[in-house]
């Protein structure tokens, strides 16, 4: 190896990293093993919610959930989602497709009561414009220093595919917190501190 190269260590177990022992994604600094440990426990915990539910409702992945309403990856979707609804109170109206409940929304999709819209805020805005617009992202890393003999949770590639996978692929702050092996703490200073820069760049 050579002496210039940084020598890459496993985040849970320790042992040095190789070609033989890493996995696909070499900047999340984990070994094979580990990195299959986590991805079952996750995998386990998923189940478990599934069959504190009654088992008989499936795990959909984000290609399956359709963006606009009335729209199903397949009839089991279909009907899971109107088990649910019916169960709650709520109607279909078959002619224009609506659900709708008589205190909640009326037949012709108007909401009665003032419901403050959920998603609307800056982060989906800004995930908007990188994707549909295609802004580039600002590059972050940590201007803070650390005590001595302390090094940064997240290495500049780490701080980077954070990003993209948040702003282009919509990951979810838990999902990233699962993915580094960092505190929520470090996830938020990376999307904040990019949100902050885009304001100034792309905000006049």
């Amino acid at each position: 190896m050579n002496m210039s190269e940084k020598q890459l260590y496993c985040k849970m177990c320790g042992v040095i990293l190789n070609e033989e022992n890493s996995t696909k994604i070499p900047s999340l600094h984990r070994c094979r093993d580990c990195y299959n440990k986590s991805n079952a426990s996750r995998w386990s915990a998923a189940y478990r919610e599934r069959k504190y539910w009654g088992g008989d409702v499936r795990s959909y992945g984000r290609n399956q959930i359709k963006k606009n309403p009335n729209e199903y990856c397949d009839d089991t979707q279909r009907q899971e989602v109107f088990d649910i609804l019916t169960a709650i109170g709520w109607k279909f109206n078959k002619k224009n497709g609506i659900w709708y409940d008589n205190k909640i929304k009326n037949k012709d999709g108007e909401w009665l009561v003032d419901i403050e819209p959920v998603g609307t805020g800056c982060k989906t805005k800004l995930r908007k414009k990188v994707q549909d617009d295609g802004i580039p992202i600002p590059k972050v890393y940590y201007t803070v220093r650390r005590p001595e003999g302390e090094e940064h949770p997240l290495t500049r590639q780490e701080i980077r595919l954070c990003q993209e996978l948040y702003f282009l692929q919509n990951y979810t702050t838990k999902e990233l917190v699962d993915i580094f092996g960092v505190s929520l703490k470090e996830i938020k200073w990376v999307i904040l501190t990019t949100r902050k820069k885009m304001d100034k760049l792309y905000n006049d």
